[in-house]
């Protein structure tokens, strides 16, 4: 069933009509145009969503007494990182490295020979590297201002 006529709620809804109004005994009320629009009902142009596979909201508007259906499309925030780099290498450090840091001491303490220990700070100091490669420092641009 296509809708022919609608009540304006709000600029995202519409109110279609029922198909019978039980009340007044009337079938297909629907379709009586006159009696729609006695009752406040508006003609309703419909719309077909786009197909280029981007998000649109279905908004209505009242175009010389028709309520038109429009689609506007979404663009969504772009995604701002709350953490600083340094707070994600921090984190990853932690992740990464306080397991090795912590065999490290244990090891030291045991006295391991000085090749698995040197061996064990080589792998740290690799992940660190990785770490910082992966979370540089951000450098700000800085504008050069003419005072002149």
């Amino acid at each position: 069933m296509e809708h022919t006529h609608a009540k304006m709620i709000d600029r995202n809804t519409v109110e279609f009509p029922p198909v019978n109004d039980n009340t007044r005994g009337i079938i297909n009320y629907y379709t009586d145009t006159e009696l729609l629009a006695a009752d406040g009902y508006l003609p309703f142009q419909g719309a077909t969503y786009p197909s280029d596979g981007k998000n649109y909201e279905t908004y209505y508007e009242i175009v010389d007494g028709v309520i038109v259906q429009k689609y506007e499309e979404i663009i969504p925030e772009p995604y701002v990182d709350p953490m600083t780099p340094e707070e994600h290498r921090r984190q990853h450090y932690q992740m990464l490295t306080d397991g090795m840091e912590a065999e490290l001491a244990y090891k030291t303490r045991k006295g391991y020979p000085a090749e698995e220990l040197q061996a064990l700070e080589a792998q740290i100091d690799e992940c660190r590297a990785q770490i910082k490669q992966m979370f540089p420092d951000v450098v700000e641009e800085k504008t050069d201002v003419d005072n002149a």
